[in-house]
């Protein structure tokens, strides 16, 4: 950008228009002045000010004594760290240079030393982003990795703000107002905030951004899957067609050996044969593999007993074997695998307010969301509840560091199906003067793998994926069985009813054989023959 100044109002009412929002405050602007250079304390207030504005990339070639003089700042220097003294780059007299050197007006090594001057940098307790150890006093985290690989390169010396509470990032409030790392970074109080900030286009109107560094998929986490019933467990090695038609072709034979028992009797002997007396709990048994004490003598029966037998004992060992599989696993159902089947379960979605962004509004996550501003208001402290219908969304870096943390004691689950990914920035105050330094240096470190190897050095993967040791053999305990402890209890109340029943019958029979009784003996005394006189 050029700009011919006659005199130093025309400076001015530049200066009025010179706004982020009309121009690029990292480009590079020319200024030449027409006639001649300005009084000594113009130029002072003019190198002044447009540093202030937040342009560094400038040049101000002016005319004196038939001499063109080609000057521009050096700003950072061992004596001073915003100094805007003009410093002559080239002169021109009569079409020539006389300087044999190649002039260049935007030398890109104008930042590459900082010469210790201070930056300041606002963040906040993070991990893996940022950590502060309070014994060592030192920080640590993929972050702060970043910025003192830069505050290395570039010889400054950072100047840091550690915030404390609940306000870390920050919000940026409907009226314009700003809070947290945002607001001091907004008045003023910091060149740079960092530690895991998102790149959105709502900051984008207050502060400057650098290049995405880092991108980090936003996860949601899921309650673990629920733990089946003592009656399930029993259940689960054969599915409900299977119960059906075991259940079908029990009851056919358990009927057929009734019926026959009270309708065709004179087939017991061609069917089970005549010396069982008792066919229904040899039916039973048979089920459970009970040994037959008493076998059929008829060819016809012993083979239907021997057909059945095998049908039993094939179903009975691989029910066993299944229930053995069962047994050793953790006895969990299957989490939930997408966000419709969360929504199809009614699930609520806990979020932050700095992630509401991410989701699009016509998502059923956005309809079903919940909107918190501290950890407090999650309906869990840290490890969630298998009962709860509802989910947290947070970057999956959060998620590493808590199962890091509470390592050996819970382990946060993570649906399958991201919600989106974050990208990683620097935010920086309007017109902050190293953001194209900050970004070269940032694609440098991507490019090479500095990124990813500071990432995968706090933020380690197996932390996603923790390994249950396996069980092996071991002594069951009364989870395993409380199911069959519960059919046992099942089968004697079923006994106590049936015990009932058969006394409550007996009785009525007893009843109406004394009425018979009484009835009898009142007909024969009625109908004997009357004596005499």
């Amino acid at each position: 950008m050029v700009f011919l100044l006659d005199k130093f109002d025309s400076f001015e009412r530049v200066y009025k228009v010179l706004t982020p929002g009309r121009f690029y405050l990292h480009g590079y602007y020319l200024f030449v002045l027409t006639r001649g250079i300005f009084e000594e304390h113009e130029m002072g207030n003019l190198t002044l000010s447009v540093w202030k504005k937040g342009i560094s990339n400038f040049n101000i070639i002016y005319a004196k004594d038939g001499v063109v003089n080609f000057t521009m700042i050096r700003p950072y220097s061992s004596k001073s760290c915003s100094d805007t003294t003009l410093i002559s780059v080239n002169l021109l007299k009569d079409k020539k240079f006389l300087s044999d050197t190649k002039m260049i007006l935007f030398p890109k090594d104008k930042f590459d030393n900082l010469h210790r001057c201070p930056i300041r940098v606002v963040t906040f307790q993070r991990c893996p982003s940022m950590c502060y150890n309070r014994t060592t006093s030192r920080f640590s985290g993929y972050d702060y990795e970043v910025i003192q690989a830069l505050e290395e390169i570039l010889n400054f010396q950072i100047n840091m703000t550690f915030l404390l509470g609940s306000e870390q990032w920050g919000t940026i409030l409907p009226n314009g107002t700003t809070t947290g790392g945002l607001n001091v970074l907004r008045n003023g109080r910091a060149d740079v905030a960092i530690g895991n900030y998102m790149l959105r286009l709502s900051r984008l109107q207050y502060f400057d951004s650098t290049v995405s560094y880092y991108s980090i998929p936003i996860v949601l986490v899921i309650p673990p899957p629920e733990k089946y019933t003592p009656i399930e467990k029993l259940l689960r090695p054969f599915g409900k067609n299977i119960w059906m038609l075991l259940g079908l072709v029990f009851s056919i034979g358990l009927f057929t050996i009734i019926f026959i028992n009270c309708k065709l009797k004179h087939l017991k002997s061609f069917v089970y044969g005549r010396n069982v007396k008792s066919p229904t709990m040899n039916f039973i048994s048979v089920i459970f593999g009970i040994q037959q004490t008493v076998v059929p003598t008829r060819n016809f029966a012993r083979f239907i007993l021997m057909m059945f037998l095998l049908f039993c004992l094939i179903n009975r060992n691989a029910y066993q074997g299944a229930l053995y599989i069962i047994l050793r696993s953790d006895g969990t159902r299957k989490e939930v695998q997408s966000v419709s089947e969360m929504v199809e379960k009614d699930f609520k979605f806990y979020m932050f307010s700095s992630y509401v962004d991410v989701v699009d509004e016509t998502t059923r996550i956005y309809q079903r969301r919940i909107v918190i501003q501290s950890e407090k208001e999650l309906p869990f402290s840290r490890e969630v509840d298998e009962t709860l219908k509802s989910a947290f969304m947070t970057p999956l870096t959060d998620v590493i560091n808590r199962n890091e943390r509470a390592r050996g004691k819970f382990s946060l689950r993570v649906c399958k199906e991201q919600v989106s990914i974050m990208s990683i920035v620097m935010l920086m105050k309007k017109g902050f003067h190293l953001m194209d330094t900050f970004n070269e240096l940032l694609l440098r470190f991507d490019s090479v793998g500095f990124s990813s190897h500071w990432f995968e050095t706090y933020a380690q993967q197996r932390y996603l994926n923790i390994k249950v040791r396996g069980i092996g053999p071991r002594k069951m305990n009364f989870d395993d069985l409380f199911g069959v402890f519960n059919v046992l209890l099942a089968g004697y109340g079923i006994a106590i009813l049936i015990f009932v029943f058969e006394h409550i019958v007996t009785m009525v029979k007893k009843a109406n054989n004394a009425k018979k009784q009484v009835t009898m003996q009142s007909s024969k005394i009625g109908n004997a023959p009357k004596k005499i006189k």
